[in-house]
């Protein structure tokens, strides 16, 4: 179960189209329990694409090794 979630930005800064879309995805991936059907933020899109794709392969990884359930 996905109860929280939070991103860094690799390069250190977070500029305001991180802030965007790490705060307008985090509340609807744990809502949608993952990322499927999750739409990128408007005005973060390049952002958002690279969280979401960042989450997908995260859960892809917890189903694999059997950490996920």
């Amino acid at each position: 179960r996905i109860v929280a979630l939070d991103a860094k930005n690799r390069n250190g800064g977070e500029s305001e189209y991180f802030l965007k879309a790490r705060d307008g995805l985090a509340q609807a991936i744990i809502e949608a329990q993952g990322i499927e059907g999750v739409e990128a933020v408007s005005g973060a899109t390049g952002t958002s694409t690279s969280i979401l794709e960042a989450m997908g392969f995260l859960l892809k990884q917890l189903y694999y090794t059997g950490t996920a359930r």
